[in-house]
């Protein structure tokens, strides 16, 4: 994420848009009036997908809202089952009508979770969340090649002249749309321990075009110009961590793009060789982060609670993801048995379960004001009275991807259990971070089978912590 107050802030939906109205004006020059109409309505068609996927997808939060509202949990709940459903009908209608806004519409599907009160044969009986993202990222590959081909066959001559800026806006949307994508990929095959789609998988990282810019980038050009805050000092400001924060993100995403590279590396079997290429290239990439970007970010964090608290929301997220990164490493590398490289990466493994932590309880401390819109077009007094309200939640609580925080809990749950058999922690000392979990679990929206099942989950796991406390208890006394 980027803070709304740099000049490089783009609302997405506008460039998503801005990007369909470009491609339709290259599109429009040899069609009829027939074909023109057409177009315009599957265009509004489109714009319908689109606003049912956000609708769907900003449900999640709106229990937030009812409870200032008073409006019934059974009402709410069926809200967000109806919105689903709904947004997946959609979903069978975008996926034939290529386009960006169709891309977003499929994208902020898959990040929907799958609402409590959908049963597992509805599930099934329809799109699901890696299909759609799979198809966005499809679709992208198309409408790219598609404005490539019509360049190509000079369709666009005619309107060239004097559109200049146009197409200056246009590869500049382009290119932010596709990196965009391309985070979408790599958190994707991250998540489901799947080849990525927009670039190659064991050596992309290092031979694609993209990943050498975001290199180039870190090690080039951000370092070197920020070397000095490293030796002198910084004073952090707003502008000033969103700069160190952007840069955290693009980092982030390198080292989880080498992780998915690695991961496929040790799931494939392929030699050794290619192992090593992969763990060589991800140690690159982690002491990179650790070099240009972890002490700025610590700079950052002496000065959040003096900073705009979207940077505060934005300094969390990546923090958090950076870390879960780590995490499902070395969950992947202990389900390879790959102990001589858990050797390697037992001082970034310790330092990822440490900081998750603080991170989680920062975010669970940390709140967050929203503010309903300033001017408000929809009439009657209910309508303008919820759209005008402000409330105040955790971080945590209106964190756009909760899907992090589940999994970061799920991790550091076994983490913690681990220690507990090992004799790490004592069982006050687990009680206490199971408490703290089991709180950050309670602030993401809770309406989900995926919240539902990780509740379930670390229930089960304080169940055999506790057999094990009480059995040990029993034994000490005998």
């Amino acid at each position: 994420m980027i803070e709304p107050s740099c000049q490089i802030y783009t609302f997405p939906t506008q460039i998503f848009r801005e990007l369909d109205e470009h491609m339709c004006e290259q599109m429009n020059v040899q069609e009829t009036s027939e074909e023109l109409r057409t177009t315009l309505n599957m265009s509004d068609q489109i714009e319908q997908s689109l606003r049912c996927a956000t609708k769907c997808f900003g449900a999640q939060w709106l229990p937030l809202v009812s409870r200032k509202s008073h409006f019934p949990n059974a009402e709410v709940q069926n809200f967000i089952q109806d919105s689903w459903r709904a947004a997946r009908g959609e979903m069978l209608k975008v996926i034939n009508r290529p386009s960006y806004r169709s891309i977003l519409a499929l994208y902020l599907f898959a990040q929907t979770p799958v609402p409590i009160g959908i049963s597992e044969d509805e599930e099934l009986d329809g799109m699901s969340g890696p299909v759609c993202i799979q198809t966005a990222l499809l679709q992208l590959q198309q409408l790219r090649e598609r404005l490539r081909s019509l360049q190509l066959n000079g369709l666009n001559s005619e309107s060239s002249a004097g559109s200049t800026n146009i197409s200056t806006d246009y590869v500049d949307f382009e290119s932010r749309a596709y990196w965009a994508a391309m985070m979408w990929d790599t958190s994707s095959s991250l998540a489901m321990s799947s080849r990525t789609s927009l670039t190659s998988g064991l050596k992309g990282a290092c031979s694609e075009p993209t990943w050498r810019v975001v290199k180039a980038f870190l090690v080039a050009s951000f370092h070197p110009r920020t070397e000095h805050w490293h030796t002198e000092g910084v004073e952090v400001t707003n502008v000033v961590a969103c700069e160190i924060i952007s840069a955290a993100v693009i980092c982030k995403t390198y080292i989880w793009k080498n992780i998915t590279s690695l991961k496929e590396a040790l799931r494939e079997g392929v030699d050794e060789a290619g192992v090593q290429f992969a763990w060589t290239a991800l140690l690159d990439a982690i002491a990179i982060f650790k070099t240009s970007i972890s002490p700025l970010l610590s700079s950052c964090e002496r000065q959040l609670h003096f900073l705009d608290q979207r940077i505060r929301l934005n300094w969390f997220e990546v923090n958090l993801q950076y870390h879960l990164g780590i995490l499902v490493l070395a969950a992947a590398l202990e389900s390879a048995d790959r102990r001589d490289l858990l050797s390697e990466f037992s001082a970034a493994r310790q330092d990822a379960e440490l900081e998750s932590f603080n991170v989680l309880k920062f975010g669970l401390e940390t709140t967050y004001t929203v503010y309903g819109p300033r001017d408000n077009t929809n009439t009657g007094p209910e309508v303008d009275e919820l759209s005008q309200q402000t409330f105040t939640a955790s971080i945590i609580a209106i964190d756009p991807y909760p899907q992090y925080v589940v999994e970061a809990v799920l991790l550091m749950n076994k983490v913690f259990g681990r220690k507990y058999r090992q004799e790490e922690i004592n069982h006050d000392t687990y009680t206490y971070l199971s408490s703290i979990l089991d709180k950050a679990l309670g602030q993401v929206p809770q309406g989900s089978k995926l919240v539902q099942a990780a509740r379930q989950n670390l229930q089960r796991s304080r169940n055999n912590i506790e057999s094990i406390y009480v059995t040990n208890t029993a034994l000490g006394a005998i």
